[in-house]
């Protein structure tokens, strides 16, 4: 592989590391499901009392006045979201937010004539989580921030390493004839 090749090679893989790794940092969509105007999201953590996260626990998200339901997981950080579609007539509605044992009531609290900013609330469970710990939305965006750069040290390391292997090896004083 000649020099410009790897140098194509490095550049590629590096634009493509920095644009993977700014989409990583971007917030996620609530999805596709509903318009903004229509979607309500509920997220939140649930934490045991020493403030560590609660993998698998199951949540649902209810708004009593329509009956509507939907159920999710925590993920390994205790994180939830639940989406509710919601309408700008709910606004006001009780919405109940149940983690194991434990339950939360809310109110659907929003402007029914903002139809672009985004409808949520954040309901959490259980001591809250050291900032910067596991668990905590900064802690799990330096962590994951970390697991990038290291990934990108090491591949380019790696990238490196090979266009040094690849390099044609002559013979000492030889000279090609033309």
């Amino acid at each position: 592989m000649g020099k410009r090749n790897v140098s194509a090679v490095r550049m590629t893989l590096g634009s493509s590391l920095l644009l993977l790794t700014i989409l990583m940092m971007l917030p996620s969509p609530a999805g596709a499901t509903h318009e903004a105007e229509h979607r309500f999201t509920v997220s939140g953590y649930v934490m045991d009392d020493h403030g560590k996260p609660v993998s698998g626990e199951r949540v649902i998200v209810v708004d009593k006045r329509l009956d509507q339901a939907n159920t999710t997981f925590t993920d390994k950080e205790g994180y939830y979201e639940a989406l509710l579609h919601i309408h700008d007539t709910d606004v006001g509605d009780e919405i109940a937010v149940m983690a194991g044992e434990k339950q939360k009531t809310i109110r659907a609290d929003f402007n029914p004539e903002d139809h672009k900013t985004e409808r949520k609330v954040r309901v959490d469970f259980g001591a809250p989580p050291s900032e910067g710990a596991p668990g905590s939305p900064v802690g799990t965006k330096v962590g994951l921030l970390a697991v990038v750069v290291a990934g990108a040290v090491l591949l380019m390391v790696g990238l490196i390493r090979f266009g040094k292997r690849q390099r044609p090896r002559g013979r000492k004083g030889s000279k090609s004839k033309k």
